[in-house]
């Protein structure tokens, strides 16, 4: 068995670390709350194209130091949230797409075949999806990290 690494010790030291992304619709699912802490993303789409996201607007607004939530004992259990409403009874066939930091940074990084690439993921078998994203970290436009997405319509 090889010995840990300092890198490693050091990040075993401060445990581990976590995005939070809560969604909650109102009753009638005109608006959806969004409580987020990190960089996990939520896009809100009409049809395929995007209208809205939170907590991040752009895919350079993510770095390699967001605010995460610790699973070490904290003086205050009120992690700190950024919290926004979002209206939904403007749009025609509203969807939500809920997707963690090296996603979301690449979707929010893509204008023009952005429709296409929403339509991709939202059809796309494990196998597909597993295949264009190698292929984008292999190309250098998406980062090798997490990759996970929750379609909501």
């Amino acid at each position: 068995m090889r010995d840990p690494g300092w890198l490693e010790l050091r990040a075993r030291s401060r445990g581990s670390w976590s995005t939070a992304l809560l969604v909650e619709a109102s009753p009638r699912g005109r608006s959806v709350l969004v409580s987020a802490i990190g960089d996990s993303c939520l896009l809100v789409l009409d049809g395929f194209a995007l209208r809205s996201s939170f907590p991040m607007q752009a895919g350079d607004s993510f770095t390699s130091t967001p605010d995460l939530l610790g699973d070490c004992e904290s003086p205050s259990l009120d992690p700190p949230f950024r919290r926004a409403r979002i209206q939904l009874a403007g749009l025609r066939r509203p969807q939500l797409l809920l997707a963690t930091d090296a996603l979301a940074a690449r979707l929010l990084a893509t204008q023009s075949d952005r429709d296409a690439l929403f339509r991709f993921l939202r059809s796309a078998s494990p196998a597909a999806f597993a295949a264009w994203a190698r292929d984008e970290i292999a190309q250098g436009t998406m980062a090798r990290d997490d990759l996970c997405l929750l379609w909501v319509s």
